[in-house]
């Protein structure tokens, strides 16, 4: 649909998403494990056909996503000006499969709820961030929020914030810049 926000024109979208997987439990026990993890949990995660990275556990499942993303699109130069997604992943079944013998088999109804935005504020300012909350406990899981300032190619500010739940609370803030000072010579930092 067409939308008027601050004397400029976008089309905002609406994009549902529905992702069904079925995946048959298979013995694996006398398959070694070399290069097998978890995949990380994120937005990006709960299309995927396999919850493993690498040839030696294929995850069984029987599952439903649902998801959700918005975009608002400049009707002048098609540039992505906001967007927004949130999705889950419903499970019908128990996982049984597991990357560690030891390990219990995953018996939650439903993954941890997904969401992400990003935008820009200006042409040179730009955000992104995103939250994984867990329904069951009623807690934030992780969380990352950055901004970003780049003025031109050869100039640009990072902030970042980052979250995760673990053991022991990770927080971290991150701050990169690369300033120029000549043609030739620039100042880096991170911290």
């Amino acid at each position: 649909r067409s939308v008027s926000l601050f004397s400029s024109k976008y089309i905002q979208t609406l994009e549902p998403r529905i992702y069904y997987l079925a995946v048959p439990k298979v013995g694996q026990n006398d398959i070694p494990i070399f290069d097998t993890r978890s995949n990380n949990f994120s937005f990006r995660s709960l299309f995927r056909a396999n919850r493993f990275r690498g040839g030696d556990r294929f995850g069984d499942a029987n599952q439903i996503t649902t998801a959700i993303t918005s975009r608002l699109l400049d009707l002048e130069n098609g540039l992505e000006k906001l967007r927004w997604s949130v999705g889950q992943i419903h499970y019908f079944r128990d996982r049984e499969i597991t990357r560690d013998a030891n390990v219990l088999k995953s018996d939650a109804n439903q993954s941890e709820l997904v969401a992400e935005a990003a935008g820009s504020i200006t042409e040179s300012i730009s955000f992104r961030g995103n939250i994984q909350w867990d329904p069951n406990e009623n807690k934030t899981q992780k969380s990352v929020a950055s901004l970003r300032y780049r003025p031109n190619i050869d100039t640009v500010v990072n902030l970042s914030y980052r979250f995760r739940r673990a053991r022991t609370d990770v927080e971290q803030t991150d701050v990169s810049l690369r300033l120029p000072i000549s043609e030739r010579l620039a100042v880096i930092g991170r911290w």
